[in-house]
């Protein structure tokens, strides 16, 4: 095997959905009573799942493979990291992540020895399957390197025997790769930042759901290839493929370029530029990787689901989950994108009871602005139904986190609700709407300071949102409530700019207005209003609060005084 098949051997990679591989051989590995899956590193102990980032499962992996005996750190960083240039701090960094993957109580079972390496010293049940005929041409430390390779790429070799179909699983229409992203720097030493960030976009968007990613392990076969689009999505049976590029501008910033192009036309969807300082080349690994993941997702969803009203031949229940969850995000708060997402969710779930992004969906049509219409406790149990589904189905789903967030919010369970939208986040760090959504909550926690950040985040992460004008609704409370209402008239204003339809936007930018003494201003935003919810009034919406937290209470004085001024009827 050469340097090259085992730096693509040393990268574990994961698909993001259901497995394509017809070959297990050498994939999981028992760990007392629990197992680690070689190819998507994932580590399973007591029932609690944690992903580990590529190369901390490679390092896992070669550690179980070489259980009983010292690994020394120049093998590890042969096997781990061929023909990059890094430092023993990379190996430091990884057994950190496993020893916290691993828990309390079992971080003994990889062993330091100083000055030496690590060793694994749990129990562990390593796949027979394993091939030793090969291995007995290799001795000492190759032999060492050439077991470990063959077990990781025993899976990616499963399913290059495959990717000759473009056949791509039904409930992941969404299928892309990502391609090793170009180092145009001229700086060798920038190589192993451009391979981190190709590794952490696929990781990313792999999280988007009903997404196909193909694994880094196979992508970075095409590493430093002139490469056909159409060909590699025909080969790997994907529909869009992604390509990156490092530069060095003049001023020495880097910048993160990517565009996504359309394997079946070769068709260029999107392009966007990301610029970083030079001393943190870092940033890149973090804050614009997210950025362009939120970016890149947002953009999917979409075209995901204008294909599938294309395709009227092809309405599958992931063809109508594309449709219903894009009806979701561009609705904002007009109601005929909500009803039509939930009709399309209840057909979904009809056909396939097993989607817990289709049950995590639902649930949150169903508790669209649940507080102020008729129905509302029929809604909220079909909610409560449909989010006790989609957590029994996938507990560790964004979605269903998010969901869980947003009933136990209408139900006025403000800390568990903050607690839910903070796992969702942990899950997914790229999806902007669970930033965005955790500001209202922190508004009725009485915590506005925290809210701002949050609805700038949520921005920062997607500034063209569909959902931006929430973001902007949310903040303007939050100004509100601190008492700044100049700046809270400037973002309730965009907030109705963006979406004119929205009546608690008009509320809000009213009492503002009111407590500016701008209160003709404040009057016709009243009489809109009312226009959207007639009869509508201060008591009704008082008496609908979810927050009986004291802090709330006493920061939403400020918005009922302007209310009043802006002459909104008792």
């Amino acid at each position: 095997m050469s340097r090259k098949q085992t730096k693509s051997a040393g990268r574990i990679g994961r698909i993001g959905g259901k497995e394509d591989v017809d070959s297990q051989s050498g994939r999981y590995m028992k760990l007392g009573s629990g197992q680690f899956d070689a190819v998507s590193g994932e580590l399973t102990l007591e029932g609690r799942s944690t992903r580990l980032r590529p190369r901390t499962a490679a390092l896992l992996s070669y550690l179980i493979t070489h259980a009983g005996r010292v690994v020394g750190k120049d093998e590890l960083l042969q096997a781990i990291w061929p023909k990059v240039v890094v430092t023993e701090d990379s190996i430091v960094q990884c057994v950190k992540e496993i020893r916290r993957a691993l828990g309390q109580g079992r971080q003994h079972w990889i062993r330091t020895v100083p000055r030496e390496g690590y060793a694994f010293v749990a129990p562990a049940e390593i796949p027979p399957e394993a091939p030793a005929k090969s291995a007995a041409r290799w001795s000492g430390r190759r032999l060492a390197v050439a077991s470990a390779a063959v077990v990781l790429m025993a899976s990616a070799i499963g399913f290059m025997l495959v990717r000759g179909s473009d056949r791509v699983p039904d409930r992941y229409a969404l299928s892309l790769v990502v391609l090793p992203v170009a180092n145009l720097t001229g700086d060798p030493a920038l190589e192993n930042e451009a391979d981190e960030i190709t590794e952490q976009l696929a990781r990313s968007l792999s999280r988007l759901p009903g997404a196909f990613v193909i694994a880094p392990s196979t992508a970075f076969t095409f590493k430093r290839q002139t490469v056909d689009v159409r060909r590699v999505g025909s080969d790997l049976g994907v529909r869009y493929v992604l390509e990156g590029a490092l530069r060095r501008q003049q001023d020495s910033r880097l910048q993160l370029t990517v565009a996504m192009s359309d394997s079946t036309n070769a068709m260029q969807l999107w392009s966007e530029s990301f610029e970083t300082s030079e001393k943190d080349p870092s940033e890149l690994r973090t804050d614009v990787v997210t950025r362009v993941a939120g970016s890149l997702g947002l953009r999917l969803v979409r075209l995901e689901a204008l294909r599938s009203r294309r395709d009227h031949g092809q309405q599958d229940a992931a063809a109508l989950l594309s449709r219903a969850r894009a009806a979701l995000r561009w609705a904002g708060q007009g109601e005929q994108g909500v009803t039509e997402a939930r009709q399309l969710l209840e057909e979904v779930v009809r056909r396939d009871e097993g989607l817990a992004d289709a049950w995590a969906l639902l649930a949150w049509a169903c508790l669209d602005e649940i507080r102020f219409r008729p129905g509302s406790e029929e809604d909220l149990l079909r909610a409560s139904q449909a989010v006790d589904r989609a957590i029994s189905l996938a507990p560790d789903n964004a979605d269903a986190l998010g969901a869980k967030a947003r009933l136990q919010y209408n139900r006025g369970q403000m800390p568990q609700a903050l607690s839910s939208f903070q796992r969702a986040i942990e899950l997914n760090p790229s999806d902007p709407q669970w930033h965005g959504h955790s500001a209202a909550t922190l508004i009725m926690l009485g915590r506005p300071d925290e809210a701002l950040a949050a609805t700038e985040r949520a921005t920062h992460l997607s500034p063209r949102d569909p959902q931006l004008s929430l973001w902007q609704m949310f903040e303007g409370v939050a100004l509100l409530h601190l008492g700044r209402h100049e700046a809270a008239v400037e973002a309730l204003a965009k907030a109705v700019a963006g979406n004119p339809k929205s009546a608690f936007a008009r509320l809000f930018l009213a009492s503002a207005l009111g407590n500016t003494g701008r209160t003709d201003e404040a009057g016709i935003q009243v009489k809109e209003l009312l226009r959207l919810r007639p009869g509508f009034t201060l008591s009704h919406f008082r008496s609908r609060e979810p927050s009986s937290e004291s802090r709330f209470l006493a920061q939403r004085q400020q918005v009922y005084q302007g209310l009043r001024r802006a002459g909104l009827a008792d």
